[in-house]
């Protein structure tokens, strides 16, 4: 198939993804953001919410199950662990950046201003993987997250000893800002013959910060401040 001269969008998708894509709309659903969508309750399928969701979970299985090959002794803590260090929204956002999603990402500049595309560039990454998968399938969006994510930008040797403490950084961010009230919120949800889980707020003052789940308590925290911290990089993007 003709790449269409090297600046053409397809071209661009190629450099990116090292595939000439099929289903070009997919790709191009993947970098279009709510804020272009003019009718609101189309919005959803419209933009790259759908496309990211999917992403998710392909990246996630993908990731695990890789994980799962290369440690054949490790428990699930170790892989959760791990997985969470690889699909994280910050690596997410720093590999979109290396690749030059962001500047491809169609989104309304009046309204957001040019620094949030920074803030899209992992939801991207992961719509543009549910893209590939519904193009190319299952084992061609393998082949691009372990060549072009994984391998390019991971030590998983140093990712072992990385700790990624996400309490802590919350913590401090609320130090330097002077709150007095934020707080670790835990609830603990399951019934009798079901495994119990950790449901655990960020909160500051009666404001929810993130929220998270998990078996693990400690892993719940991390969850939740993990997302508190996307949503104040986000706020403070664009409020710049």
């Amino acid at each position: 198939m003709q790449l269409e001269g090297k600046d053409s969008f397809r071209a661009k998708i190629y450099r990116i993804t090292g595939m000439v894509p099929d289903e070009l709309r997919l790709y191009r659903l993947a970098l279009r953001h709510s804020s272009t969508v003019k009718v609101k309750q189309m919005g959803a399928h419209e933009s790259y919410e759908r496309l990211e969701f999917l992403g998710d979970a392909v990246l996630g299985m993908i990731v695990g199950e890789q994980l799962y090959k290369l440690y054949p002794i490790k428990g699930e803590g170790f892989l959760t662990e791990m997985r969470s260090k690889i699909v994280n929204r910050g690596s997410l956002s720093d590999i979109s950046r290396k690749m030059g999603i962001p500047d491809l990402i169609e989104y309304d500049q009046k309204s957001m201003g040019h620094s949030i595309a920074r803030t899209m560039g992992g939801d991207a990454l992961e719509a543009l993987i549910g893209a590939i998968y519904l193009d190319r399938g299952y084992f061609k969006t393998r082949r691009f997250v372990l060549d072009k994510i994984l391998s390019r930008n991971f030590s998983l040797r140093d990712l072992e000893t990385l700790e990624v403490n996400y309490k802590s950084r919350i913590m401090e961010y609320a130090r330097r800002q002077k709150w007095d009230e934020l707080e670790f919120v835990t609830f603990e949800e399951g019934n009798e013959g079901r495994g119990k889980v950790y449901k655990v707020e960020v909160r500051n003052g009666l404001i929810v910060l993130g929220v998270a789940s998990d078996p693990k308590k400690k892993i719940a925290e991390q969850k939740a401040a993990e997302v508190a911290l996307a949503l104040l990089n986000q706020t403070t993007a664009v409020a710049k």
